[in-house]
């Protein structure tokens, strides 16, 4: 759950992405029960679209989702990509960005490269093991899709090991 002071931050370092629906108050119900309130996002919730409209995605939607993940990542956001219920697709303005909880003052290496094989990798959470990817469909379909309410499985499909400090020999991947 997001501080207020992160929810500022999000207000200010946020504000020229349109496709990012963070929280905008933090509201007290009483006791240790908190919520959160913020705009709701276009189209429709991502775990949800059929095969069809999935093939129907034009690749500059993709193409954009991977960068706005990266500027993303750049400016301190992490971007959980466990599953497929934080992200919305609508057919115009292509994927939307939900479930934005914090917000750091370092930026975050999402993406990483093995300059000995020149082989992609991805991290779907800070902390959380890397995978390997070709292109951004390889990310979106490697995301568990979760009910509402649910909770998602990390699930590693390489021996490639665990983020820093392990990942010393790889090198942040800048490329788009």
């Amino acid at each position: 759950m997001p501080s207020k002071e992160s929810i500022e931050k999000m207000s200010l370092y946020l504000v020229d992405f349109s496709n990012v629906f963070f929280p905008l108050n933090r509201l007290s119900l009483g006791g240790k029960l908190v919520a959160v309130s913020m705009e709701e996002a276009p189209g429709k919730r991502s775990d949800q679209l059929s095969p069809e409209e999935l093939k129907n995605i034009p690749d500059s939607h993709w193409a954009q989702f991977e960068k706005d993940i990266r500027v993303l990542a750049e400016r301190g956001v992490d971007v959980d990509l466990t599953k497929k219920s934080n992200f919305y697709y609508d057919t115009k303005k292509g994927f939307q960005f939900i479930d934005i909880d914090g917000i750091s003052q370092y930026k975050i290496s999402k993406f990483y490269k093995d300059p000995r094989t020149g082989k992609r990798y991805y991290t779907r959470f800070e902390k959380f093991p890397v995978y390997e990817y070709s292109d951004i469909r390889d990310i979106f379909n490697q995301m568990e899709k979760v009910e509402l309410g649910g909770v998602a499985k990390s699930r590693m499909i390489t021996d490639v090991p665990m983020p820093a400090p392990d990942l010393v020999d790889f090198i942040p991947d800048q490329s788009d």
